[in-house]
């Protein structure tokens, strides 16, 4: 897919020094992800220099979210917030076009220039992601955040970027948000982010061994229950983090251990999990060839450096939090490129709403699509679909043109594009290939015949 890179975002210095998840170590023991595999992830990168020297630019990733429904970045809270008494993200009461991040929250004097979200991240080259080619300033002299474009529960936020994007983010696989109420006991899951993901440095575990050269994923098992876990191992309660009392709104990860070597034997095992760095990345299941996030990452429950996270906690999808996603978003979430290559074919598209209400989109005004699309009446979309749910949209290609169906309100509708790649040759019958094979047989004809001659 097109890779795309939003400048000027969010600050996320405060998560690779804060006590939100293990610092400097990230995803240990991880893999690569495979090319394209996790199209809809996020990840924050700044630009910033020291005081005394704006020209020596320093350029690091720092914490993960996902795309969803278009235009919406789900990430967490403490990625975006300077000041945790206050709890506010870095340009709340700042003018827009003046919005700035202020603290880069480091031992170092260091300023901010700007920051980025890049959307599809697969490698970089020396910390600059030259493959990405569209990048949208949305901080500074561009910045235009206001109240209306970001909501939050506890630690997720969802920031709406449809003022800095022309049209909504072409992403050819989504991720879906699932509840954690229905998953009633520990099932294999996937986390993914950014950064070192080995111990295998001189020093072990004590120091990071550098950001890595491309998106890492690690195995680990999903506990809604946080069974885990006891109840002094939960976070204190601060302006993003709930306590023990609001468990519903956290999921755990539990590692799959490994070992690595270390010089002084002084950790002779480590977990395979997130860690500080890779907040609000998603925790992915995949089900029926579809991928589901239960949450976003919120921290571990360890605050030194030296460790690895067995249990990592997630801010996950409550009722309160549901409620808020659908406040804000009021929409729906699919892939917005599908691709077909056969004409009068079936094809399905999975959708989910994020809107307030149950809706049929076969009884409303909220689905319409190009002259060439059909909607098929049997799809298991026709009928109430509630917020959160998930349905098979069936649709077919009546030609071999492109088309594009178009998913809500019209005044903000989510817009899939299909892009067909079928052969109609439904003209050749009168031309084309029918003439090619004509002359082909007429030759074959008069081969045979000037045979024949020579025979007799």
């Amino acid at each position: 897919m097109k890779k795309i890179f939003f400048s000027s975002l969010c600050s996320i210095i405060p998560l690779l020094v804060s006590t939100q998840a293990n610092a400097d170590l990230k995803i240990n023991g991880g893999t690569e992800a495979k090319v394209k595999e996790f199209p809809y992830f996020a990840s924050l990168y700044l630009h910033s220099s020291t005081h005394w020297n704006t020209n020596d630019l320093s350029r690091r990733l720092g914490c993960g979210g996902v795309i969803i429904a278009g235009h919406y970045l789900l990430s967490a809270k403490h990625c975006f917030v300077e000041n945790d008494i206050i709890g506010h993200p870095w340009w709340q009461d700042q003018l827009t076009g003046h919005q700035n991040p202020q603290d880069c929250n480091t031992s170092e004097q260091c300023k901010i220039i700007n920051e980025d979200i890049i959307v599809g991240y697969e490698t970089k080259k020396e910390q600059i992601p030259e493959t990405y080619s569209q990048s949208i300033p949305i901080s500074g002299k561009y910045s235009q955040w206001t109240n209306a474009d970001w909501s939050s529960h506890f630690d997720m936020i969802i920031l709406d970027l449809s003022k800095y994007i022309k049209q909504d983010i072409q992403l050819t696989k989504a991720i879906y948000l699932s509840d954690p109420a229905l998953i009633l006991k520990p099932i294999p899951a996937q986390v993914i982010g950014n950064g070192s993901t080995k111990c295998d440095t001189d020093e072990g575990c004590k120091f990071n061994s550098g950001n890595t050269d491309h998106l890492k994923k690690t195995n680990v098992s999903l506990d809604t229950q946080c069974s885990k876990l006891d109840f002094n191992q939960f976070p204190e309660p601060n302006t993003y983090s709930p306590h023990y009392s609001d468990k519903d709104d956290l999921a755990c990860s539990t590692s799959i251990s490994y070992n690595f070597s270390d010089k002084d034997n002084e950790f002779s095992e480590g977990y395979s999990n997130a860690n500080h760095g890779d907040s609000g990345g998603p925790i992915i299941v995949v089900r029926n060839g579809n991928d589901f996030t239960y949450g976003v990452t919120h921290r571990s429950t360890l605050d030194g450096k030296k460790q690895t996270n067995k249990v990592v906690l997630y801010q996950t999808f409550s009722k309160e939090a549901i409620h808020v996603i659908t406040q804000q978003i009021n929409g729906w979430n699919a892939p917005t490129i599908v691709n077909v290559n056969v004409i009068n074919k079936d094809y399905n598209v999975t959708i989910q709403n994020l809107t307030t209400d149950d809706v049929n989109l076969f009884n409303s005004n909220d689905l319409t699509a190009s002259d060439n699309v059909t909607f098929n009446y049997d799809s298991n979309c026709n009928k109430l679909i509630n917020p959160m749910g998930i349905c098979q949209l069936t649709f077919t290609m009546n030609n071999e043109k492109s088309g594009y169906i178009k998913i809500g309100s019209k005044n903000k509708p989510l817009v899939i594009n299909i892009i067909n790649t079928a052969k109609n040759n439904d003209h050749n019958k009168d031309g084309g290939s029918g003439g090619s094979f004509g002359f082909l047989t007429l030759f074959a004809l008069f081969g045979f015949s000037l045979i024949r001659k020579r025979l007799q």
